[in-house]
């Protein structure tokens, strides 16, 4: 996948610019981008799909839910299916019980999302969710390594969120820089 395929909204922010500089920079490998759910709002959530509009959502959570202020499982997935997003419950189809549970740190959940990556026609942008700030730690450290395309090239996030009520979010890189998605969306 090459830079030009990427949507026109996200933009590279340096940590010390303005979060609507006017600056671009072009991203590197296909998006990989990591959320920790019990630190979204619901329209930060929201926004993040609409924003980002993954090709997948991988869920490594044990216990995955979407009841977050007011979203509800129906919701979520109405939103999946309107964005044409492939959710897979990772935790679930693994037999993953318990954060704690060694497969989450051993290859089988690279050797599982590679399985489901491999055979698609649109691998990227990804949104995997996790629970904790230690899933997303691990997952930055070794997923960009371990998952493998004929196509891209990964380029690992972290989905941030202000600490207020407001939709924008952003993706932050391991070394700090961070990508603007401008253009949050509204709830009705």
């Amino acid at each position: 996948m090459s830079n030009r395929d990427y949507p026109s909204y996200l933009r590279l922010v340096r940590p010390s610019e303005e979060l609507h500089s006017d600056s671009e920079q072009p991203l590197e490998g296909a998006l990989l981008a990591f959320a920790n759910t019990s630190s979204l709002s619901a329209i930060q959530l929201e926004s993040a799909l609409v924003n980002l509009r993954p090709a997948w959502v991988f869920d490594l959570r044990p216990l995955p839910y979407f009841n977050i202020e007011y979203l509800t499982r129906s919701r979520v997935f109405g939103l999946f299916r309107s964005l044409e997003i492939i959710y897979r419950d990772v935790s679930g189809q693994l037999q993953i019980r318990d954060r704690n549970d060694a497969s989450l740190n051993s290859g089988l959940v690279a050797e599982f999302l590679n399985h489901l990556l491999y055979t698609a026609a649109r691998p990227a942008p990804v949104l995997i969710l996790a629970d904790d700030d230690l899933s997303i730690d691990l997952g930055m450290e070794v997923l960009p390594r371990m998952l493998q395309h004929p196509e891209c090239n990964w380029s690992a996030f972290v989905l941030t969120a202000s600490s207020d009520a407001s939709p924008q979010v952003r993706l932050r890189t391991r070394s700090g820089e961070t990508i603007s998605l401008d253009t949050p969306i509204s709830v009705r």
